[in-house]
């Protein structure tokens, strides 16, 4: 298998849903591809696909919905080479006749969960700084509430701020 030693940082491979109709595609066929699971490039979530029944090259492709592949497990997929660039036409179909050997699907297993855990730091990390742009907003409003002498005197001071910001 070809991949690279910094396999996060690899070019990215362009994607398509439908074939090109103006007639400029060069080969348009049917492959065999492995799918060696979800890659991260910087924090776009990409899947990546290995050519010749997961020999080959692997080449990653955006993800375009919630798509579910089994890592290690084979695929048909129609792949088109069009001007130097290769591109996924349709959704790749389980093949059902081909896994890859249980070493190399168990070192994509474990870089596919580690991008997982990676992008999933990552929206708690971003989640987290939305959540604390707004307690610091909240701050001075916490600081009044906590001096008022009762609980009517609170809710009135928050019933106002609630009718303040809906209207």
């Amino acid at each position: 298998m070809n991949t690279s030693e910094h396999p996060d940082t690899a070019p990215d491979t362009n994607t398509t849903t439908d074939a090109d109709t103006d007639g400029h595609a060069e080969a348009t066929r049917e492959e065999l591809w492995a799918y060696a699971g979800l890659r991260l490039h910087g924090t776009t979530r990409r899947h990546a696909w290995v050519t010749d029944s997961g020999t080959g090259q692997e080449k990653r492709f955006a993800v375009r919905r919630r798509e579910s592949y089994a890592v290690g497990e084979v695929y048909r997929v129609t792949a088109e080479h069009r001007d130097g660039t290769l591109y996924l036409v349709g959704e790749p179909r389980y093949a059902a006749d081909g896994r890859v050997d249980p070493d190399t699907a168990a070192e994509w297993r474990a870089r596919h969960h580690a991008a997982e855990t990676r992008a999933g730091l990552d929206r708690l990390q971003r989640n987290a700084a939305r959540r604390n742009e707004l307690d610091d907003a909240l701050q001075p409003v916490r600081a009044i509430v906590q001096r008022l002498p009762s609980h009517a005197d609170r809710s009135a001071l928050i019933a106002y701020i609630t009718r303040a910001l809906l209207t």
